[in-house]
């Protein structure tokens, strides 16, 4: 526990949690579920949108 902590490794866990995040909620928003929170996705983000090519590659 006196390790110190790995800021790069915390990066890489975070860009990993939310990419898988936003690639569930992208495929929940194609099947009509959280559409609510879909809407406020696109409100707040650039570049997120329910097709196909956005959320593969992001």
């Amino acid at each position: 526990m006196t390790e110190p902590l790995k800021p790069l490794a915390f990066s890489f866990a975070a860009a990993i949690v939310s990419a898988i995040v936003m690639l569930v909620l992208g495929i929940l928003g194609n099947l009509g579920l959280y559409i609510g929170s879909v809407e406020m996705m696109r409100q707040m983000h650039l570049f997120f949108s329910l097709s196909l090519w956005v959320s593969s590659p992001g």
